[in-house]
This record gives C-alpha cells, structure tokens and sequence, in this order.
C-alpha cells in the first residue's frame, strides 16, 4: 500500500515537459487467460511510447479483503501500437477469492495511475452466447399427443494453454426433436442435431468501431450426427465473434454479437432410405459453407446489476456451396392412392436460416425460466422447425 500511496504522491506532483501517456481508463481489462499465466491489457489512446515494453515500467498491485494485504506483482510486459500486455505469474495471487487491482504505469511519460477495477471470481452468463454450459429442457403436451420433450444443450468444456491466453478442449452441442410437431404417438427423446468438435478459442482485446474486442474459433476436427439416421457428417470450422460493449438505457441492458464463419467437411455415407422413404443422395459429398448470424439480449435490472427480466435472441444462417440434404414435412400420395404426411429428404443449395429466442425470468444466477421460440433448420438433416414454442427450465454457467 505504501508503494501505491507513493505513486499517488508523484502523480499530483510530477509535471512532465512531454505530457502524460493517455490511458483510456474503461480499456484497462482485468486479468484474463489465466492457467499458469495471467494478463492485463492496457490501450492507451496514442501509442505506446518506447519504454512502455520495459517491464520495470509498470507497477501492478492486487489488494485482497480478508485478511487485509498488498500484492505487489511483478510482471513482464509487451507493448504494440496502442496496446500493452502485462503478464504474470498466477501463482502470485494463488487463493485469494476477492482481489482488487491497479495498474500504473512509472515510465518517462508517467506516472499514470489507472482505476482500481475488482477481478470476479466467475462472471455470470448472461445469455446462452456467453454461457460454457447451458441446458434448457422443456416439453410440449397436446390434445391426443404424448408429451414431446425439447432439450437445447451446449458444452464448451476448455481449459487455458500454459503461458497462452487460447482455451483448448471440447466443444458441442445437442438439440432434441427439432422437426416433430405434435400429435405424437410415443414420447421420444430424439437428438436431430448433435455436434461435437475438438475447439480452440482465443479473445483479443480490440477496439473496432463500437465494438470492444473479439473472439476467434477454430475447430479443426468435429462432427455431425443425429440419433435415428445414419447419416453423419466430418467437419472442420472456424468463427470470428464481435463483442459489442454492453450498454445501457435506464433500467435496460442490453449487447451484441454479430458473427461470421465458415464449415468444410465431408459426408461420411449415404442411406438409401430415410424416415421410411427411399432417397437418392448420391450427389452429397464434400460440405462448404458460408455462416453468420448474431446473438442479442435485452435485460430489465429489477435491482442493482441483477438482469430479472431478459429477452435474447439468435439468428443463424447456412449459405450451402455444394449440394446437401433439406427435410420438410410434405403431403405425399403413395401408387394406392393414400395422401399422408411425411418427412421429405432433398439435396439443394437453399439458405438454411436457424431462428432461437427467448423471454428469461432468471430465478439466480444460474436457473431462470425461459419461453423459448425456434425456427429454421440445423444439420446434418437440416430438419425444418417450424416456429416450435415451449416452456421449460434454463441452467447457464461460465467456467
């Protein structure tokens, strides 16, 4: 504390013929990537001048509440065009729960001393696109129908490479029942589109427009599966995520995520028989697609940085540059003569858009109840949802 006392002292003291460096006091980012090694980014509104990459530079302090004591952190540092990077060692501040940080910068255009902002243990997820894990369950119930059960799962189950701010591990994802509609005849519990992929994820810190940052994806060996077709896909792809910084109106808060990808692979057999009817699937081979999307949510604060109310939403769509199958629901008249209604199986190039929303009432910070709304289609089938609404128990977290 004393050292930091100090570096107020010459702060008010020091005049500078050549001005301070400009820090830009909502960019000081607090320590991420942490695994063996964490970092703090700094962007500075002008370059960094030449001894900003000096780490004697920089002093970093992180003041823990109980019991009540000063860390000085000893840090090494990276400077480029705007941005500073300070890394450090984790085991430094190895279990302390509730730290607090500052960073200053004691260079020859110092000393600059930025805000103290406080490290979370583990920020609540929001939205489904900021959860590691999500589950919402729910069912559907008709007249004349057994229950139709939904389930939306994801996983991002990654973990940080040493002295890197990537996260490797595993990723998926899992939807149940996306092209059934109601009457059913049993109660299934159908995963239409499961996919999983080995991930490799990395944030950078960038301010683009109004946008503060990105998140880059890359799945290099993955896969596409359903539960009651044998079709299944080989894939590999990749993604880039802009974080909009989050705002907000009055008692509203409110972000966005617009993304942009891209997925390649190859079909991995072709059945001549789907949901009972022959097929022809001989021209489904190599898969190329272009994909974007963007996420959203609006949130209500009932009382502090408590979002109660929250409505988010996902659009998603598949550009398909090579041939793949479409599934719609179609009447059908068979050579006797009899018309019902079947699961058809076409190979096109069509866009397959993929609409999610929901209307959350968050019970905390990890249950809420959701009001969920899908349309749209996901591979490997692509089976046509048409605008399926159910009610049911969201779960969210993030590692």
């Amino acid at each position: 504390m004393t050292k930091v006392l100090a570096l107020f002292g010459l702060l008010a003291t020091s005049i500078m013929a050549q001005g301070l460096l400009k820090i830009d006091n909502a960019s000081v980012t607090a320590p991420s990537g942490c695994g063996v090694s964490c970092s703090i980014t700094v962007i500075l509104a002008e370059t960094a001048p030449v001894d900003a990459g000096n780490s004697r530079s920089w002093v970093v302090s992180a003041v823990n509440s109980a019991p009540e004591e000063t860390i000085n952190v000893p840090v090494t540092a990276t400077a480029s065009g705007f941005f500073v990077t300070l890394t450090f060692d984790e085991s430094t501040v190895a279990g302390r729960k509730s730290l607090k940080w500052s960073v200053a910068y004691v260079g020859s255009r110092g000393p600059v001393i930025a805000p103290v902002f406080a490290l979370p243990k583990s920020k609540p997820p929001k939205t489904r696109a900021e959860a590691d894990i999500y589950a919402s369950g729910s069912f559907l119930a008709g007249q004349g129908s057994k229950p139709l059960y939904i389930a939306d799962i994801k996983l991002n189950l990654l973990r940080p490479l040493p002295r890197r701010v990537t996260r490797v591990g595993l990723s998926a994802e899992m939807l149940t029942n996306t092209g059934t509609e109601l009457p059913v005849e049993r109660t299934e519990f159908d995963p239409d589109s499961l996919r999983a992929a080995i991930a490799f994820e990395g944030v950078k810190n960038q301010k683009i427009g109004p946008f503060n940052g990105l998140l880059w994806t890359v799945k290099p060996v993955g896969g596409e599966f359903t539960r009651k077709s044998p079709v299944s896909n080989f894939t590999s792809d990749g993604s880039i995520v802009l974080s909009l910084a989050p705002g907000t109106a009055g008692k509203a808060w409110y972000t966005l995520y617009p993304m942009l990808g891209y997925e390649i692979g190859r079909n991995l057999n072709q059945p001549s028989r789907l949901f009972k009817r022959p097929v022809d699937l001989s021209g489904y081979g190599g898969i190329a697609r272009i994909v974007a999307g963007v996420d959203g949510a609006l949130g209500i604060y009932v009382k502090d940085k408590d979002p109660k109310v929250l409505l988010s939403g996902s659009y998603l769509v598949r550009a398909p540059l090579t041939n793949e199958p479409f599934t719609t629901l179609d009447y059908i008249t068979s050579s006797t003569g009899v018309t019902e209604r079947t699961k058809v199986v076409r190979l096109r190039k069509n866009l397959r858009p993929f609409l999610r929303n929901a209307l959350v009432w968050n019970l905390s910070d990890s249950w809420a109840v959701a009001l969920e709304h899908r349309y749209g289609s996901l591979p490997p089938l692509f089976e046509l949802t048409r605008h399926q609404v159910s009610l049911g128990i969201v779960y969210k977290l993030k590692l």
